[in-house]
Protein backbone atom coordinates (compact mmCIF):
# COMPACT_ATOMS: atom_id res chain seq x y z
CA UNK A 1 0.00 0.00 0.00
CA UNK A 2 1.53 3.15 -0.88
CA UNK A 3 1.35 6.66 1.40
CA UNK A 4 0.37 9.36 -0.87
CA UNK A 5 -0.57 12.47 1.15
CA UNK A 6 -1.46 16.19 0.24
CA UNK A 7 -0.43 18.93 2.46
CA UNK A 8 -1.61 22.26 2.16
CA UNK A 9 0.83 24.46 2.50
CA UNK A 10 1.18 28.50 2.79
CA UNK A 11 3.78 30.85 0.47
CA UNK A 12 4.73 33.97 2.56
CA UNK A 13 6.62 36.66 0.02
CA UNK A 14 9.77 38.07 1.84
CA UNK A 15 11.22 40.34 -0.99
CA UNK A 16 9.31 40.72 -4.07
CA UNK A 17 9.08 38.42 -6.37
CA UNK A 18 8.44 37.88 -10.65
CA UNK A 19 7.10 35.03 -11.97
CA UNK A 20 6.92 35.76 -15.70
CA UNK A 21 5.55 33.90 -18.59
CA UNK A 22 7.13 33.63 -22.32
CA UNK A 23 8.21 36.67 -23.94
CA UNK A 24 5.99 36.78 -26.58
CA UNK A 25 3.04 37.07 -23.23
CA UNK A 26 4.91 38.91 -20.50
CA UNK A 27 7.45 41.17 -22.16
CA UNK A 28 5.97 44.53 -23.14
CA UNK A 29 6.57 45.70 -26.70
CA UNK A 30 7.24 49.74 -26.65
CA UNK A 31 3.60 50.84 -28.36
CA UNK A 32 1.99 49.11 -25.25
CA UNK A 33 3.42 51.40 -22.37
CA UNK A 34 4.67 55.26 -21.97
CA UNK A 35 7.62 55.98 -19.19
CA UNK A 36 7.70 59.31 -17.81
CA UNK A 37 10.90 60.11 -16.53
CA UNK A 38 10.43 63.38 -15.08
CA UNK A 39 7.29 61.83 -13.61
CA UNK A 40 8.28 58.42 -12.72
CA UNK A 41 5.18 57.23 -13.90
CA UNK A 42 4.71 54.04 -16.30
CA UNK A 43 1.49 54.11 -17.68
CA UNK A 44 0.47 50.48 -19.35
CA UNK A 45 -1.91 51.12 -22.35
CA UNK A 46 -5.15 49.04 -22.89
CA UNK A 47 -4.67 48.71 -26.66
CA UNK A 48 -8.03 48.17 -27.24
CA UNK A 49 -9.42 51.23 -26.00
CA UNK A 50 -6.54 53.15 -27.49
CA UNK A 51 -7.62 52.38 -30.98
CA UNK A 52 -10.91 52.70 -30.70
CA UNK A 53 -10.01 56.16 -29.64
CA UNK A 54 -7.68 56.93 -32.74
CA UNK A 55 -10.30 55.30 -34.99
CA UNK A 56 -13.08 57.75 -33.55
CA UNK A 57 -10.63 60.17 -34.20
CA UNK A 58 -9.42 59.50 -37.39
CA UNK A 59 -6.09 58.63 -36.70
CA UNK A 60 -5.67 55.19 -36.67
CA UNK A 61 -3.73 55.78 -40.15
CA UNK A 62 -1.49 57.73 -38.38
CA UNK A 63 -0.76 55.26 -35.79
CA UNK A 64 0.13 53.05 -38.56
CA UNK A 65 2.64 54.97 -40.22
CA UNK A 66 4.41 55.94 -37.14
CA UNK A 67 4.30 51.86 -36.17
CA UNK A 68 5.71 51.15 -39.72
CA UNK A 69 8.56 53.70 -39.89
CA UNK A 70 9.72 53.01 -36.48
CA UNK A 71 9.93 48.99 -37.07
CA UNK A 72 9.60 47.45 -40.96
CA UNK A 73 11.55 50.88 -42.21
CA UNK A 74 14.29 50.17 -40.11
CA UNK A 75 17.40 48.36 -40.96
CA UNK A 76 19.14 47.39 -37.72
CA UNK A 77 16.92 45.72 -35.02
CA UNK A 78 17.84 47.85 -32.21
CA UNK A 79 16.44 50.99 -33.61
CA UNK A 80 13.12 49.47 -34.09
CA UNK A 81 11.35 50.72 -31.11
CA UNK A 82 8.01 53.16 -31.06
CA UNK A 83 8.08 56.16 -28.54
CA UNK A 84 4.42 56.00 -27.41
CA UNK A 85 5.28 59.10 -25.72
CA UNK A 86 6.38 61.30 -28.34
CA UNK A 87 3.65 60.20 -30.12
CA UNK A 88 1.15 60.65 -28.07
CA UNK A 89 2.39 64.44 -27.68
CA UNK A 90 3.10 64.92 -31.39
CA UNK A 91 -0.81 64.65 -31.85
CA UNK A 92 -2.11 65.82 -28.59
CA UNK A 93 -3.26 62.62 -27.13
CA UNK A 94 -1.01 62.38 -24.40
CA UNK A 95 -3.63 64.93 -22.08
CA UNK A 96 -6.01 62.39 -22.08
CA UNK A 97 -4.25 58.95 -22.03
CA UNK A 98 -6.04 57.82 -18.91
CA UNK A 99 -9.27 57.46 -21.21
CA UNK A 100 -6.81 54.40 -22.29
CA UNK A 101 -4.95 53.54 -19.26
CA UNK A 102 -4.93 49.69 -18.16
CA UNK A 103 -2.71 50.80 -15.02
CA UNK A 104 -0.17 53.06 -13.97
CA UNK A 105 2.55 52.84 -11.57
CA UNK A 106 3.66 55.45 -9.69
CA UNK A 107 7.19 56.77 -8.13
CA UNK A 108 8.89 54.84 -9.64
CA UNK A 109 13.04 54.86 -9.69
CA UNK A 110 14.13 53.17 -12.68
CA UNK A 111 17.60 54.46 -14.25
CA UNK A 112 17.30 54.98 -18.19
CA UNK A 113 19.42 56.36 -21.10
CA UNK A 114 17.63 59.79 -22.08
CA UNK A 115 14.63 58.36 -20.80
CA UNK A 116 14.42 55.49 -22.83
CA UNK A 117 13.10 52.07 -21.65
CA UNK A 118 15.02 48.54 -22.68
CA UNK A 119 12.75 45.28 -21.91
CA UNK A 120 9.63 45.73 -19.38
CA UNK A 121 8.18 42.32 -18.09
CA UNK A 122 4.82 41.59 -16.34
CA UNK A 123 3.84 39.08 -13.78
CA UNK A 124 2.07 35.61 -14.96
CA UNK A 125 -1.66 36.03 -14.39
CA UNK A 126 -4.80 33.94 -14.72
CA UNK A 127 -7.78 34.15 -16.14
CA UNK A 128 -8.93 36.77 -13.67
CA UNK A 129 -6.07 38.81 -14.41
CA UNK A 130 -4.24 38.38 -10.91
CA UNK A 131 -1.06 37.13 -10.00
CA UNK A 132 0.11 33.44 -9.31
CA UNK A 133 2.60 31.14 -9.18
CA UNK A 134 2.53 27.69 -11.31
CA UNK A 135 3.19 24.34 -9.39
CA UNK A 136 6.47 24.22 -12.12
CA UNK A 137 8.28 26.96 -10.62
CA UNK A 138 7.65 25.65 -6.84
CA UNK A 139 8.53 22.46 -7.87
CA UNK A 140 12.17 23.59 -9.85
CA UNK A 141 12.96 25.36 -6.85
CA UNK A 142 12.19 22.79 -4.39
CA UNK A 143 13.70 19.90 -5.98
CA UNK A 144 16.90 21.95 -6.87
CA UNK A 145 17.18 22.48 -3.31
CA UNK A 146 16.54 18.46 -2.12
CA UNK A 147 19.40 18.07 -4.69
CA UNK A 148 21.40 20.81 -3.30
CA UNK A 149 21.21 19.75 0.15
CA UNK A 150 22.07 16.05 -0.54
CA UNK A 151 25.06 16.57 -2.29
CA UNK A 152 25.83 18.59 0.57
CA UNK A 153 25.71 15.61 3.02
CA UNK A 154 26.82 13.44 0.46
CA UNK A 155 29.94 14.52 -0.96
CA UNK A 156 31.87 11.47 -1.18
CA UNK A 157 29.20 9.70 -3.56
CA UNK A 158 30.39 11.94 -6.37
CA UNK A 159 34.33 11.66 -6.05
CA UNK A 160 34.23 10.72 -9.67
CA UNK A 161 31.88 13.31 -10.85
CA UNK A 162 33.66 16.02 -9.04
CA UNK A 163 37.20 14.41 -10.88
CA UNK A 164 35.88 14.36 -14.01
CA UNK A 165 34.66 18.12 -13.77
CA UNK A 166 38.34 19.21 -12.57
CA UNK A 167 39.53 17.27 -15.28
CA UNK A 168 37.64 18.76 -17.91
CA UNK A 169 38.14 22.17 -16.35
CA UNK A 170 41.95 22.16 -16.23
CA UNK A 171 41.66 20.76 -19.81
CA UNK A 172 40.54 24.11 -20.71
CA UNK A 173 43.20 26.27 -22.34
CA UNK A 174 41.51 28.11 -25.16
CA UNK A 175 38.17 29.80 -25.45
CA UNK A 176 37.64 27.03 -28.46
CA UNK A 177 37.04 24.20 -25.13
CA UNK A 178 34.71 25.97 -23.72
CA UNK A 179 31.57 24.57 -25.46
CA UNK A 180 33.11 20.99 -24.84
CA UNK A 181 33.46 21.81 -21.50
CA UNK A 182 30.20 23.25 -20.68
CA UNK A 183 28.58 20.26 -22.73
CA UNK A 184 30.41 17.49 -20.68
CA UNK A 185 29.33 18.83 -17.24
CA UNK A 186 25.75 19.44 -18.40
CA UNK A 187 25.58 15.77 -18.74
CA UNK A 188 27.22 15.09 -15.77
CA UNK A 189 25.22 17.12 -13.40
CA UNK A 190 22.02 15.65 -15.46
CA UNK A 191 23.29 11.96 -14.17
CA UNK A 192 23.83 13.43 -10.83
CA UNK A 193 20.44 14.41 -10.23
CA UNK A 194 18.69 11.11 -12.25
CA UNK A 195 20.82 9.19 -9.58
CA UNK A 196 19.70 10.93 -6.63
CA UNK A 197 16.34 11.16 -7.58
CA UNK A 198 15.84 7.83 -9.34
CA UNK A 199 18.89 6.18 -7.95
CA UNK A 200 20.54 5.40 -11.52
CA UNK A 201 21.65 7.78 -14.54
CA UNK A 202 18.50 6.91 -16.27
CA UNK A 203 17.96 9.20 -20.18
CA UNK A 204 15.69 11.69 -20.30
CA UNK A 205 13.93 11.72 -17.09
CA UNK A 206 12.38 14.74 -15.95
CA UNK A 207 11.92 16.16 -12.48
CA UNK A 208 7.73 16.30 -13.42
CA UNK A 209 7.75 12.31 -12.91
CA UNK A 210 9.92 12.76 -9.64
CA UNK A 211 7.35 11.69 -6.85
CA UNK A 212 6.40 15.42 -5.90
CA UNK A 213 3.55 16.83 -7.07
CA UNK A 214 3.50 20.52 -6.56
CA UNK A 215 -0.26 22.44 -7.65
CA UNK A 216 -0.68 26.43 -8.76
CA UNK A 217 -1.09 28.75 -6.18
CA UNK A 218 -4.56 29.09 -5.21
CA UNK A 219 -7.20 31.09 -2.79
CA UNK A 220 -5.13 34.53 -2.38
CA UNK A 221 -5.32 36.05 0.96
CA UNK A 222 -6.10 39.52 -0.39
CA UNK A 223 -8.10 40.20 -3.65
CA UNK A 224 -5.30 42.33 -4.99
CA UNK A 225 -2.12 41.71 -4.61
CA UNK A 226 0.13 44.91 -4.39
CA UNK A 227 2.85 45.09 -6.74
CA UNK A 228 5.13 47.08 -8.49
CA UNK A 229 8.25 47.42 -10.83
CA UNK A 230 11.72 47.76 -9.78
CA UNK A 231 14.93 47.71 -11.94
CA UNK A 232 17.24 44.85 -12.37
CA UNK A 233 20.51 45.41 -10.31
CA UNK A 234 24.33 43.46 -10.45
CA UNK A 235 25.70 44.28 -7.61
CA UNK A 236 29.86 43.91 -7.59
CA UNK A 237 31.06 41.09 -5.10
CA UNK A 238 34.65 42.30 -5.05
CA UNK A 239 33.75 45.70 -3.75
CA UNK A 240 29.84 46.41 -3.04
CA UNK A 241 28.74 48.46 -5.96
CA UNK A 242 25.81 48.78 -8.08
CA UNK A 243 24.73 48.76 -11.46
CA UNK A 244 21.46 49.12 -13.40
CA UNK A 245 20.15 46.98 -15.86
CA UNK A 246 17.93 48.22 -18.41
CA UNK A 247 15.73 45.32 -17.58
CA UNK A 248 12.20 46.27 -15.68
CA UNK A 249 9.83 43.88 -13.92
CA UNK A 250 6.71 43.68 -12.66
CA UNK A 251 7.42 42.12 -9.15
CA UNK A 252 4.74 40.42 -6.44
CA UNK A 253 5.57 43.01 -3.29
CA UNK A 254 6.65 41.55 0.53
CA UNK A 255 3.89 40.68 2.58
CA UNK A 256 1.63 38.78 -0.13
CA UNK A 257 0.09 35.16 0.54
CA UNK A 258 -0.44 32.65 -1.41
CA UNK A 259 -1.37 29.39 -1.10
CA UNK A 260 -0.55 25.53 -2.67
CA UNK A 261 -0.82 21.98 -2.10
CA UNK A 262 2.27 19.58 -1.93
CA UNK A 263 1.91 15.89 -2.70
CA UNK A 264 4.70 13.41 -1.89
CA UNK A 265 4.19 9.72 -3.31
CA UNK A 266 6.70 8.96 -0.70
CA UNK A 267 6.65 5.26 -1.88
CA UNK A 268 8.54 6.46 -4.84
CA UNK A 269 10.32 8.87 -3.44
CA UNK A 270 11.83 6.21 -1.25
CA UNK A 271 13.51 4.73 -4.50
CA UNK A 272 15.32 7.85 -4.55
CA UNK A 273 18.33 8.79 -2.36
CA UNK A 274 16.58 11.14 -0.46
CA UNK A 275 16.15 10.63 2.69
CA UNK A 276 12.44 12.10 3.18
CA UNK A 277 9.60 11.18 5.45
CA UNK A 278 7.40 13.71 5.84
CA UNK A 279 7.23 17.50 4.51
CA UNK A 280 9.14 18.83 7.59
CA UNK A 281 12.21 17.12 5.95
CA UNK A 282 11.23 18.80 2.22
CA UNK A 283 11.61 22.15 4.26
CA UNK A 284 14.40 21.47 6.30
CA UNK A 285 16.17 20.43 2.86
CA UNK A 286 15.08 23.48 1.71
CA UNK A 287 16.33 25.75 4.26
CA UNK A 288 19.81 24.35 4.14
CA UNK A 289 20.28 24.90 0.92
CA UNK A 290 19.50 28.58 0.70
CA UNK A 291 21.97 28.92 3.73
CA UNK A 292 24.55 27.60 1.91
CA UNK A 293 23.86 29.27 -1.68
CA UNK A 294 23.56 32.67 0.35
CA UNK A 295 26.09 32.50 3.21
CA UNK A 296 28.57 30.53 1.65
CA UNK A 297 27.89 30.96 -2.49
CA UNK A 298 27.29 34.58 -2.38
CA UNK A 299 29.12 35.53 1.55
CA UNK A 300 25.85 37.32 2.72
CA UNK A 301 24.37 37.85 6.19
CA UNK A 302 23.09 34.19 7.22
CA UNK A 303 19.40 34.21 5.65
CA UNK A 304 16.81 32.09 7.30
CA UNK A 305 14.51 32.28 4.57
CA UNK A 306 13.62 28.75 2.73
CA UNK A 307 13.01 29.14 -0.91
CA UNK A 308 14.70 31.04 -3.72
CA UNK A 309 12.21 31.14 -6.84
CA UNK A 310 11.48 33.05 -10.01
CA UNK A 311 13.45 35.48 -11.98
CA UNK A 312 15.97 37.55 -11.35
CA UNK A 313 17.63 35.30 -8.75
CA UNK A 314 21.02 34.53 -10.17
CA UNK A 315 22.95 31.46 -11.48
CA UNK A 316 23.32 30.30 -7.77
CA UNK A 317 19.84 29.24 -7.71
CA UNK A 318 19.44 27.23 -11.17
CA UNK A 319 22.60 24.94 -10.81
CA UNK A 320 23.51 22.05 -8.42
CA UNK A 321 27.43 22.47 -9.32
CA UNK A 322 28.13 24.89 -6.50
CA UNK A 323 27.45 22.52 -3.76
CA UNK A 324 29.65 19.89 -5.41
CA UNK A 325 32.75 22.29 -4.70
CA UNK A 326 33.73 22.58 -0.81
CA UNK A 327 36.39 24.55 -2.27
CA UNK A 328 35.97 28.52 -3.30
CA UNK A 329 38.84 28.97 -5.15
CA UNK A 330 38.35 25.55 -7.47
CA UNK A 331 34.29 26.17 -7.23
CA UNK A 332 35.29 29.84 -8.67
CA UNK A 333 37.32 28.24 -11.70
CA UNK A 334 34.71 25.71 -12.46
CA UNK A 335 31.47 28.03 -12.19
CA UNK A 336 33.17 30.94 -14.41
CA UNK A 337 34.01 28.52 -17.43
CA UNK A 338 30.51 27.43 -17.24
CA UNK A 339 29.15 31.23 -17.34
CA UNK A 340 31.86 32.20 -20.17
CA UNK A 341 30.13 32.99 -23.23
CA UNK A 342 32.43 35.13 -24.89
CA UNK A 343 35.98 37.15 -24.94
CA UNK A 344 34.14 39.58 -27.02
CA UNK A 345 32.82 41.61 -24.07
CA UNK A 346 33.17 42.38 -21.32
CA UNK A 347 29.47 41.27 -20.33
CA UNK A 348 30.13 37.54 -21.46
CA UNK A 349 34.05 37.33 -21.29
CA UNK A 350 33.84 35.36 -17.47
CA UNK A 351 37.90 33.53 -17.60
CA UNK A 352 39.18 36.27 -15.72
CA UNK A 353 36.13 36.54 -13.15
CA UNK A 354 38.08 36.57 -9.50
CA UNK A 355 35.07 35.94 -8.19
CA UNK A 356 31.63 33.67 -9.60
CA UNK A 357 29.38 34.71 -9.51
CA UNK A 358 30.96 37.77 -10.13
CA UNK A 359 28.00 40.02 -8.75
CA UNK A 360 24.78 39.67 -7.28
CA UNK A 361 21.20 40.04 -8.56
CA UNK A 362 19.79 42.87 -7.01
CA UNK A 363 16.13 44.70 -6.55
CA UNK A 364 16.46 48.30 -4.62
CA UNK A 365 13.52 49.68 -2.45
CA UNK A 366 13.39 52.28 -0.51
CA UNK A 367 17.22 52.75 -1.29
CA UNK A 368 18.24 49.43 0.12
CA UNK A 369 19.65 46.96 -2.45
CA UNK A 370 18.17 43.41 -1.52
CA UNK A 371 18.02 39.61 -2.82
CA UNK A 372 14.50 39.16 -5.16
CA UNK A 373 13.01 36.14 -4.76
CA UNK A 374 12.63 35.23 -0.84
CA UNK A 375 9.77 33.27 0.37
CA UNK A 376 9.08 31.51 3.34
CA UNK A 377 6.65 28.13 3.41
CA UNK A 378 5.07 26.54 5.92
CA UNK A 379 2.57 24.03 6.62
CA UNK A 380 -1.10 24.57 7.30
CA UNK A 381 -2.80 21.00 7.34
CA UNK A 382 -2.42 17.26 5.80
CA UNK A 383 -4.41 14.71 4.53
CA UNK A 384 -4.21 11.08 3.44
CA UNK A 385 -5.03 11.11 -0.11
CA UNK A 386 -4.70 7.37 -0.61
CA UNK A 387 -2.02 4.57 -2.33
CA UNK A 388 -0.04 4.95 -5.45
Amino acid sequence: MGRIIKYNMELNVLTPIHIGDADYKSKLNSNEYVYDAKSKTLTLIDNKKFVNLLIERNLFKTYYKHIYENTMLKKNRQDRKVDLGKFLKDINLYREIEKFTKKRYENLNLITKNGKTNDMKLLLRDTHGKPYIPGSSIKGAVVNSLLVDYILNNRDEFEKDISSILNECKSVKVEQNIKKYQDTVAKTISNIQNIILYGEPKKNSDIKKFGISISDTYECENDEFEVDFFQDFDEKIKDGSCQSIPMFREYIMPNSTFYFDITPDFDRIEKSRLKIKNVRDIIDSISNATDYLTDIVLDLPTIEEELILGANTGFHQKTIVYALFEDKAIRTDVVRKLLHKSSNSKITNHLNDKNAPRVINRVKINDEYELAGLAKISVLGEKYVGTN
